[in-house]
């Protein structure tokens, strides 16, 4: 008995469903003669350029918008855990009064100059 591969054996393999010899030859005179890399110029007007960078925006995921919003949070999370580090080493501080509810300047300045986003 000899080895099968996909239930064929190699001596009844099927015939292969790619290209043969002559149909790859026919097809290189075929793109020889017509030369299309001579043709694909892509957008040569500012709108066919403005049209055809929107090609792979499948999604608004990229917007203008949703960028700044993203920025925003991700600078409100960096601002936020650096307070929770400076409260939580004040907090461990011998000198700290625990349970006072006052901020220290440098975070009253952080929160109260922090941006509000205008998107």
């Amino acid at each position: 008995m000899t080895e099968t591969t996909k239930g064929w054996t190699p001596e009844r393999r099927p015939e292969s469903k790619g290209w043969t010899a002559e149909r790859r030859q026919a097809q290189r005179e075929r793109i020889l003669k017509n030369k299309p890399w001579e043709k694909s110029t892509g957008p040569k007007t500012i709108q066919g350029k403005k049209k055809s960078s929107q090609n792979a925006l499948k999604t608004g995921y990229r917007t203008k918008e949703l960028l700044a919003i993203r920025k925003y949070l991700r600078d409100s999370r960096r601002v936020m855990e650096a307070i929770y580090k400076r409260r939580f080493r004040l907090d461990r501080s011998p000198t700290y009064k625990l349970g006072s509810g006052e901020m220290d300047e440098r975070t009253k300045e952080i929160i109260l100059n922090w941006p509000i986003p205008t998107f």
